[in-house]
């Protein structure tokens, strides 16, 4: 089957931010931060003259739209869920980007400045969290509140009142972090979608699970999981950095069909990477969303 060529308008649009990026990146500090300011302002103002402003939840299931500072995103079908309305989400990411490209001329050229905006959003999203996953007693609390939220009607504040997603930072799930990572991928100039569906790891349940699909430049889709990104660890068995999981597939989930994917785990010995385990993840579509067509 012949690849198709990404849309010229968007791969322009492409194009474009990262000449502006890298002029950016080649600033003074000060300078910088007057230019990162700038660019941010402008390219929201952009953004949200077609983003999304209604609610979403998992009967909406997927949006290839941005979501707006005023888009209450809901992790379940009802309850209160969260806005996307911290801009210092933009910032990080332009600082790790930043950091990233001056530190590796692998990222210089187009292709590799693709692979840079990847990993960017990946780091991007860890900065911004400030954890690669919440701990065990914050998801717990997530998960209760939600709970409360949904089926109860009793939450920490009245259930009409959206939180803001930073104040989600330290108990962040698949939703909070699928949403940032579609924002920041938009952000980039990415044909992105953000998609609810289900996730199974090895022989569990399968869950409710966001995640996020992202359109190559040869047209085709990726399946892309910023909740649960590849670990790398230490020969002592600490993690030191994660790689972002990306697996092909995503035409697949968007046309109905589950996606199978081998999740590796890595060690980092003496500078080489050496996969020491792997994990079976099996993405399911939404059956909600072929119910409400």
């Amino acid at each position: 089957m012949s690849e198709k060529p990404i849309a010229t308008q968007e791969r322009s649009t492409q194009e474009q931010l990262q000449a502006e990026l890298i002029d950016g990146f080649s600033k003074d500090d000060d300078e910088f931060e007057e230019w990162k300011t700038h660019f941010i302002e402008t390219r929201l103002a952009t953004l949200e003259t077609d983003s999304r402003t209604q609610e979403f939840d998992v009967f909406t299931g997927s949006t290839d739209q941005f979501f707006s500072p005023t888009a209450e995103v809901k992790p379940l079908f009802s309850g209160r869920g969260f806005l996307m309305d911290d801009d210092s989400i933009y910032h990080g990411l332009i600082d790790t980007l930043r950091e990233f490209y001056l530190g590796n001329e692998q990222f210089r050229d187009l292709a590799g400045f693709r692979q840079l905006s990847i990993y960017g959003v990946q780091f991007g999203l860890q900065r911004y969290f400030g954890n690669t996953k919440p701990s065990v007693g914050d998801q717990a609390s997530r998960e209760e509140r939600l709970w409360k939220s949904g089926v109860l009607s009793s939450d920490d504040s009245p259930a009409s009142d959206a939180r803001s997603i930073a104040e989600n930072k330290s108990e962040a799930m698949c939703a909070e972090r699928a949403a940032v990572s579609h924002n920041m991928l938009k952000f980039l100039g990415w044909g992105s979608t953000y998609y609810t569906g289900k996730l199974s790891i090895d022989e569990t349940d399968a869950d409710l699970h966001a995640f996020v699909i992202y359109k190559k430049p040869n047209g085709e889709q990726n399946i892309y999981d910023s909740m649960n990104p590849e670990i790398i660890v230490n020969p002592e068995g600490k993690v030191v950095s994660v790689k972002p999981s990306i697996y092909p597939g995503g035409n697949e989930i968007l046309s109905g069909n589950p996606v199978v994917a081998r999740h590796p785990k890595y060690e980092l010995k003496d500078g080489e990477y050496t996969e020491t385990s792997s994990q079976v993840y099996r993405y399911f579509n939404n059956p909600l969303i072929a119910m409400r067509a």
